[in-house]
C-alpha cells in the first residue's frame, strides 16, 4: 500500500452527515484505536437563554460518540450513533431543548417503543422498559457525560467556549440507579469500574439492584 494510502487509513477526519445545518464528522487521530463521531455547529446557539441563564449549564456544547476504529456508520447495525445525534440536534434546534452532563434519554424515540418489555418492580407497580439499541447492544438509554477517553481527540478540536459532551449507552439498571440516586453517583460508579465513553457492547453493568430492591 502506498504511503499516502497508509496515512489516509491511519488518519481520518471526514464529514459524515448533516442535520439541520449541524455537521457530523468522524475523527480518528493518528495512532489512536478509536474514532470520534462528533457534531460541529450545535454550539452556534447559546443554551443559557433556554435554561434561565443557570450557571451550571454550559452555554455552548457539541456532542460525540467514541467508537472503536473499525466502526463503519455505513453499516445498518452501526449507524445508530448518527440517528441518536440527529435526535439531539432536532431537540436542540427545533424544540429548543438544552443539554448538560447527567441528562438521560431512551435509545429510541417514543414512536419506536412498540416492543417495550412489561416489568413489575419491588412495589408491585407495572412499568414499561424501553427497548434496547439493537440485538447486539442491550443498553436502552443514553447519558451525557464529561469527556474521559476522548481527551486525546479533543486536543485538536476544543475551543475556549465550547464544551464537548460524550453520549454514553447505559443499561436499564444503570438508568434506575441514576434515577433513584443521582447522575453523579452513577458516574462515580463508572469511574470505580474504569468504565468510560468508549462504546463497548460487552462492558459490565456498573450498578444493579441487590437485596430488597436496594442498590
Amino acid at each position: 500500500m502506498a504511503e499516502k494510502e497508509l496515512l489516509a487509513t491511519a488518519f481520518k477526519h471526514e464529514k459524515t452527515a448533516e442535520f439541520s445545518s449541524v455537521s457530523v464528522y468522524c475523527y480518528q487521530p493518528f495512532s489512536h484505536s478509536s474514532t470520534m463521531i462528533y457534531t460541529q455547529g450545535l454550539a452556534n446557539n447559546n443554551q443559557h437563554a433556554l435554561a434561565g441563564k443557570t450557571d451550571q449549564i454550559y452555554p455552548y456544547i457539541e456532542v460525540y460518540f467514541l467508537v472503536p476504529s473499525y466502526w463503519n456508520v455505513a453499516k445498518a447495525d452501526q449507524k445508530w450513533p448518527l440517528e441518536v445525534i440527529n435526535r439531539i440536534v432536532s431537540g436542540r434546534v427545533n424544540q429548543k431543548a438544552w443539554y448538560g452532563p447527567g441528562d438521560t434519554f431512551t435509545a429510541h424515540p417514543k414512536a419506536m417503543q412498540s416492543d417495550e418489555v412489561i416489568d413489575t418492580n419491588s412495589s408491585g407497580e407495572i412499568s414499561t422498559i424501553p427497548k434496547a439499541i439493537n440485538k447486539v447492544f442491550k443498553q436502552n438509554h443514553f447519558i451525557l457525560t464529561e469527556p474521559v477517553a476522548a481527551q486525546g481527540h479533543l486536543t485538536a478540536l476544543e475551543g475556549d467556549s465550547v464544551n464537548y459532551l460524550a453520549i454514553v449507552p447505559i443499561y436499564q439498571k444503570e438508568f434506575e440507579y441514576k434515577t433513584s440516586r443521582s447522575a453523579l453517583e452513577l458516574i462515580m460508579k463508572f469511574e470505580q469500574r474504569q468504565i468510560n465513553e468508549l462504546i463497548d457492547e460487552h462492558r459490565p453493568i456498573a450498578a444493579r439492584k441487590k437485596f430488597f430492591g436496594l442498590f
